[in-house]
């Protein structure tokens, strides 16, 4: 479950050139020291307090909202209706009256609008600006008129349409809602991270207590997965 969320919060915050399976590895070992110690790192970090043991003094096994909201990973699969104004803008595309300005990649990102692939992150945001851009000449009068559309209308279609338009600017409100509760998880998470050089970490064959016996093992275990480059 750490893991998952991990992997889930590096859709909305993670540093540059560390990868989703090692930013979610870090969690998990953010979370391993909690377990072992009773304490994290960092004092803000208690997102994942919901799946200590009972027993365990930072425990709250009663799970929060925020836990729900934040384990789930943003849905950015475009609506039907986002599907349907981008189709009709590859025909009014293909029919020539988009005219000389539209890049190429726009008629790309429409098609997979179209077909309701998986957007990314920085494209739903992207998408947001352009459409608060233009949004004054979506209100010029004709510029919709069947027969005789003009070439912002079909671009306006092309990144979604008015659905697209309400779509993106709730998507992007709804990553910037959980990039905030993510905060305290993505500190604890950089101070793994920066720990990824430091020595392998050695088990405690002295340790008389159970579960913090079980974590060594577990951490020495993860330790290994994640630097092995042999393998």
């Amino acid at each position: 479950a750490v893991y998952r969320r991990g992997a889930g919060a590096y859709s909305t915050s993670h540093r540059p050139g560390v990868s989703r399976g090692a930013w979610a590895m870090a969690r998990v070992n953010a979370y391993l020291y909690l377990l072992r110690n009773g304490r994290p790192q960092d004092a803000k970090y208690v997102t994942d307090n919901d799946l200590l043991p009972a027993d365990h003094p930072k425990s709250s096994k009663e799970r929060s909202v925020e836990a729900d909201v934040e384990e789930r990973e943003v849905d950015l699969k475009p609506t039907a209706g986002m599907a349907a104004a981008a189709r009709r803008g590859l025909r009014l595309h293909e029919e020539g009256k988009s005219g000389d300005g539209l890049k190429p990649e726009t008629v790309a990102r429409a098609n997979k609008i179209a077909r309701r692939e998986e957007l990314t992150p920085e494209h739903v945001r992207e998408m947001n600006a352009w459409f608060a851009r233009h949004e004054k000449a979506s209100k010029s009068p004709g510029w919709d008129t069947p027969g005789a559309e003009k070439p912002g209308f079909v671009a306006w279609e092309l990144w979604g349409g008015n659905a697209g338009q309400t779509w993106s600017a709730r998507k992007v409100a709804q990553m910037e809602r959980e990039a905030e509760r993510s905060e305290p998880a993505v500190a604890e998470v950089e101070q793994q991270v920066e720990q990824v050089q430091q020595p392998e970490p050695v088990v405690d064959v002295d340790a008389t207590d159970a579960a913090a016996k079980l974590a060594a093992l577990q951490e020495a275990l993860l330790w290994t997965k994640l630097h092995d480059t042999d393998g």
